[in-house]
């Protein structure tokens, strides 16, 4: 009778550890299903505090995208982001805090504007660049959010015009100056080496004294202005 009565403990010992987790986070979940706001504090906190998946309570990871090119020197980039997204990092792996529950009521503490602030942010930094499937809703979106890439980055030499092939080089200043393609001043810059080619495209965006040397109208300073790679614009 002792034997049966402590295998059926253990059996029950048994059936308790296996059942316990699902049937404890099916409740959790059932409960947050209903309660939104809290959800969005639980993500937004176990992001600003790095929290891996594993150590918080949410099975979500957010990936840093790549938002700076290979070929960047920052002390002379014509790249300008906003420092809310190069400042911030969605990299996880800190410790947990020995007290989470303290350390969360602390977070939610903080109010609404700072936890949309982190969200923002952090999510903005895991925004993949529309493509296949995605590229017709990055078109709408990018309407919607009336992007000028221009704000954030001229066209310069490192990042572009050094890989570009001469021909495209060519058909850059064409397009920007709107020289005809006869014009002795576009026949000596295709003459050019592609070391100059590259340097006088990158005065022509970049340095405005180049402009007037040249003796472009208003309207051609627009366009350059304006001016973006056909890659980006979509031409190709």
């Amino acid at each position: 009778m002792q034997s049966g009565t402590i295998r059926a403990r253990a059996y029950s010992a048994s059936a308790t550890a296996i059942l316990r987790p699902p049937q404890l986070s099916g409740s959790v979940a059932t409960a947050d299903a209903t309660k939104p706001e809290l959800l969005l504090d639980l993500l937004a906190y176990q992001i600003e505090a790095e929290l891996s998946p594993w150590s918080a309570l949410l099975a979500v990871a957010l990936t840093d995208q790549p938002i700076i090119p290979e070929k960047h020197d920052a002390a002379d980039s014509a790249l300008s982001l906003d420092k809310r997204l190069t400042d911030t990092s969605n990299a996880t792996g800190k410790p947990a805090p020995a007290d989470m529950a303290a350390d969360f009521a602390a977070f939610r503490a903080k109010g609404k504007k700072h936890r949309n602030e982190v969200l923002a942010r952090h999510l903005a930094r895991a925004v993949q660049r529309p493509q296949h499937a995605t590229a017709a809703l990055g078109a709408v979106l990018a309407a919607d959010l009336s992007i000028d890439i221009r704000k954030t980055w001229t066209p310069d030499a490192p990042i572009y015009f050094s890989r570009c092939s001469q021909p495209n080089l060519v058909d850059h200043f064409v397009e920007m100056t709107g020289f005809e393609r006869d014009d002795d001043r576009v026949q000596a810059f295709e003459a050019q080496s592609k070391g100059h080619k590259v340097k006088d495209l990158h005065g022509l965006l970049h340095d405005h004294s180049v402009r007037e040397a040249m003796g472009l109208s208003r309207a051609d300073n627009a366009r350059i202005d304006a001016w973006l790679p056909p890659e980006i614009r979509g031409d190709m």
